[in-house]
């Protein structure tokens, strides 16, 4: 789950929150624990994704997964599969020398 877990975020909302604790520090004090909590539901949401992905690739299901991206550009989209020579490599989808994240995918809702 950990590795989910997004550190800058942490670490920003660690030294945003010292200098006001200073100040009056109870209410500064229940926002940044709500904010850190929240860091904390994220990494353990995206890991719950990734072992539902990884279960529906393994029950041989279609995933479509994204890849890329940005600001300017669109995410590349990906059928990914068993039956289209897909494999798992830890928590990445692997063809060829192309790894996908297994929390960038979604079950297909329609299946052949």
């Amino acid at each position: 789950m950990f590795e989910y877990f997004n550190v800058g975020a942490f670490i920003v909302t660690i030294l945003v929150s010292l200098p006001l604790l200073s100040k009056d520090g109870r209410p500064f004090l229940v926002l940044s624990a709500i904010m850190i909590l929240l860091l904390f539901y994220s990494a353990y949401d995206s890991n719950s994704d990734v072992n539902n992905n990884i279960k529906s690739f393994q029950e041989s299901k279609t995933l479509t997964c994204s890849s890329g991206g940005g600001l300017y550009a669109k995410s590349n989209k990906y059928s990914v599969s068993k039956k289209e020579g897909w494999t798992l490599q830890k928590n990445y989808f692997k063809k060829e020398s192309l790894l996908i994240r297994a929390d960038q995918c979604k079950l297909l809702d329609i299946e052949e």
